[in-house]
């Protein structure tokens, strides 16, 4: 990330479209060039504001504890760019608890859209919600996504279609909201790890992840798992389970998938050892956890 210098002026989009809850006392843009200067504006760490990278190299930065809807494709226009797909690479700062809104569908997302390479993403361990379409087709990421250990709710697609991630996915344990299709089509992301807190897993949330390998353990604090939640994820070949199975046979959920086996709690009554089908998928269950 290039280093960041401050412009004088005020950007109409922080002094008049954001409410005050909305940013912080910080309401002028910088240009980047030095980081020092940055940091001297409301005593601000460089690395506590949110970036906005041009095909020039140059760098502005926001003091937001919230990014708005439509954040980057709303500002890449204010910096005379033609949408937000024209920015070379962002960067979330370290203050930011929403990325946002739950509410917020196609066409809306903060970080919709963003097609340039801009290797890995890193979601700050200070963000506790992710909104609707926050990172939909973000196919510029080449690198790993990074959750930080707050996030609390992931809105629906919010990392939709977004193939080109890479490595380990793992939701922290202060998750307890996967929205609808909001992995659909990570294709490039390799294993799942799901936190111990998630209690709702939506209809499609992991659909066509397709290089998912191995085993996924599924929570006992999961209470509903939508429709279709692991189709198509074909690598996928076992499921160590902690709920009943009433909540694991949804609809279509292991579907297109190659699980074979599903490892459950031995003292669980809702399951019987040996075969059985499954959220749309031929197993064997075996009764040992």
């Amino acid at each position: 990330m290039p280093d960041i210098t401050v412009d004088a002026h005020v950007d109409s989009f922080m002094a008049n479209a954001m409410s005050a809850s909305n940013k912080t006392t910080l309401k002028s843009r910088l240009e980047a060039e030095d980081a020092g200067a940055a940091a001297s504006l409301a005593g601000r760490d460089p690395s506590t504001l949110t970036k906005l990278v041009k095909p020039d190299k140059s760098v502005y930065a926001y003091g937001l504890n919230t990014i708005p809807t439509n954040f980057a494709n709303t500002e890449a226009v204010a910096l005379g760019l033609s949408a937000g797909y024209d920015l070379i690479g962002f960067e979330i700062g370290s203050k930011v608890t929403t990325i946002g809104n739950s509410g917020d569908g196609y066409g809306n997302g903060a970080f919709q859209d963003l097609y340039t390479d801009y290797g890995s993403l890193v979601i700050p361990d200070s963000v506790t919600s992710i909104g609707g379409y926050a990172f939909f087709y973000n196919n510029g990421a080449t690198g790993s996504l990074v959750l930080g250990k707050s996030i609390v709710s992931i809105g629906d697609y919010a990392f939709y279609s977004d193939s080109s991630f890479t490595g380990e996915l793992v939701i922290p344990d202060s998750t307890t909201y996967i929205g609808l299709s909001a992995f659909y089509g990570c294709s490039g992301l390799t294993s799942l790890t799901l936190g111990n807190s998630v209690a709702t897993i939506s209809t499609g949330a992991f659909d066509s992840c397709s290089s998912f390998t191995g085993s996924v353990t599924i929570p006992a604090t999961l209470t509903s798992l939508g429709a279709s939640a692991f189709v198509n994820c074909s690598n996928l070949t076992n499921i160590n389970c902690y709920v009943t199975r009433n909540i694991m046979n949804a609809s279509g959920a292991l579907a297109g998938t190659n699980v074979t086996t599903i490892h459950a709690r031995a003292s669980d009554s809702t399951w019987t050892a040996g075969a059985d089908t499954i959220g749309g998928k031929a197993v064997t269950v075996i009764k040992d956890l």
